[in-house]
């Protein structure tokens, strides 16, 4: 775990020296709208492959069971 979290800031710290060398007025803000950017169509795309792989299943409601004989 200590390796992992060490490499993320190692990256962090590269990324936000970059951005300042680039140029970058707010480059923690740049990083944090690319993120939440990121996050967001992240979880919409899964939504939507959830939806697509959902099954309706019939109500077992008795209210809105029809008649056998399709006569009421």
């Amino acid at each position: 775990m200590s390796g992992s979290m060490a490499t993320a800031i190692w990256a962090d710290e590269k990324i936000d020296r970059g951005l300042r060398r680039s140029g970058v007025p707010f480059p923690r803000l740049v990083m944090g709208l690319s993120v939440g950017a990121i996050t967001r169509w992240s979880v919409t795309e899964e939504n939507q492959r959830d939806r697509s792989r959902e099954v309706v299943k019939p109500s077992m409601d008795p209210s809105t069971k029809q008649s056998d004989s399709g006569k009421a």
